[in-house]
């Protein structure tokens, strides 16, 4: 889907829209990007009302939130092989009512997705536990493997925490 989507018919930014590559802080909590559009098409003639059409905006989303993998049903995928840099597991997230997320330590005992508590709801910076620890079990300065399976929802980040 496109990052700023075309405005609803009729509107300024309806046929074209183009951005800027920069993102910059955009108040608290917030991160923008500013674009322009026009209600006529990239390719329509030169005419001086079409020239005088477009328009400047900003698009902005939740800080740390721009990009996620999704899940509209059901999803699992699995990380590359990391060493953490922490015992526990934070993660950036959101799901829907019905929606979870777990996450196992791949080869760690008591770590894996079934152990992992669901978690659900809408967090910045949520701890990861299995059945109620946080401590990842993972060796220190050992390499690890990460099975992520999620219902309806949206991971944002995962970072490691000491």
């Amino acid at each position: 889907e496109p990052l700023i989507p075309l405005g609803e018919p009729g509107t300024w930014d309806s046929e074209w829209v183009t951005c800027w590559k920069e993102l910059v802080p955009f108040g608290k909590g917030r991160i923008a990007v500013p674009y322009r559009g026009t209600g006529y098409p990239h390719k329509y003639p030169r005419w001086k009302e079409t020239l005088g059409a477009e328009r400047s905006a900003w698009a902005w989303w939740p800080a740390e939130r721009l990009a996620a993998a999704t899940a509209v049903r059901e999803g699992e995928f699995w990380t590359d092989h990391m060493v953490p840099a922490g015992r526990r597991l934070r993660i950036n997230f959101r799901t829907a009512r019905a929606g979870e997320i777990r996450i196992g330590v791949v080869g760690v005992k008591g770590r894996s997705v079934d152990d992992c508590d669901p978690i659900w709801g809408n967090d910045l910076s949520r701890i990861v536990t299995w059945k109620g620890k946080s401590d990842a079990l993972a060796g220190a300065g050992k390499s690890v493997l990460l099975q992520v399976r999620m219902r309806c929802a949206e991971l944002f980040a995962l970072e490691w925490c000491r």
